[in-house]
């Protein structure tokens, strides 16, 4: 695998085609590995949130968002290929329908795991052995999570519980799992259950997803604007605080 360096932080640079097969293969000699896919809002919080810094540290760091990349760039001067979480989940299910391994779904409102799950299977073949949905209290229930994970004897775990909830949890608990392979998957499970729609596929070309997926919740997603300003502004000025 080849990497570039982002304030400290290993970032993958090799194409799409040579990270499944190394997913693959952590998955075919069941070698543990906790995955990252930055976009510009995870490396905002990598900068600026301690506790994130040391969860996402402690991960396999896939570029997803076309602001790292820009940022990737203008800092090193080298060009990377994106590989969007939402990708990356549906590849390590059909990886899994082809070595027989068997899944976990954690995140999301109710049911909306559930339904990911469900139509997961049906296109890829994947067996997901459980899921729970992502409303609960981390320091109360997170030990009766994993038990349920570990229980349903899954290999690898998709966690849908937002940045950087999601990067932090896995961090603390993916040991407890039993899982050989954790990932952040953000809001990949509402494509997957239908209750959310990806972008256009010109609107990925153009590389606006990012701007798609704030105009579909601006409200919501009103605060992720000044997020990915601070993120420009940093890689802007070059270096660290």
């Amino acid at each position: 695998m080849m990497f570039t360096d982002f304030y400290g932080l290993d970032i993958v640079s090799s194409r799409r085609e040579e990270i499944d097969v190394f997913l693959k293969d952590c998955l075919e000699k069941d070698e543990k590995i906790k995955i990252t896919t930055m976009n510009a809002q995870i490396a905002y919080f990598y900068l600026k949130d301690q506790s994130a810094t040391k969860a996402i540290s402690d991960s396999f760091v896939i570029p997803d968002g076309t602001g790292l990349s820009w940022a990737l760039k203008r800092l090193n001067g080298v060009n990377i290929d994106r590989y969007p979480g939402v990708e990356i989940m549906y590849s390590l299910c059909r990886i899994c329908s082809d070595l027989g391994k068997k899944a976990f779904i954690l995140g999301g409102m109710e049911g909306v795991a559930q339904k990911a799950a469900m139509n997961l299977h049906q296109e890829t073949g994947i067996a997901i052995n459980g899921y729970q949905n992502g409303y609960f209290d981390i320091h109360k229930d997170s030990q009766t999570i994993c038990h349920k994970i570990k229980k349903s004897q899954a290999d690898v775990l998709f966690v849908g519980l937002g940045a950087p909830r999601q990067e932090k949890w896995i961090y603390s608990f993916f040991e407890q799992t039993g899982c050989t392979l954790a990932i952040g998957v953000g809001g990949s499970l509402d494509i997957y259950a239908n209750t959310a729609k990806r972008a256009p596929g010109w609107v990925q070309k153009a590389n606006l997803e990012w701007l798609y997926r704030i105009l579909q919740h601006p409200i919501k997603k009103f605060k992720v604007i000044f997020q990915i300003m601070s993120f420009v502004k940093q890689v802007l000025k070059g270096k660290k605080d």
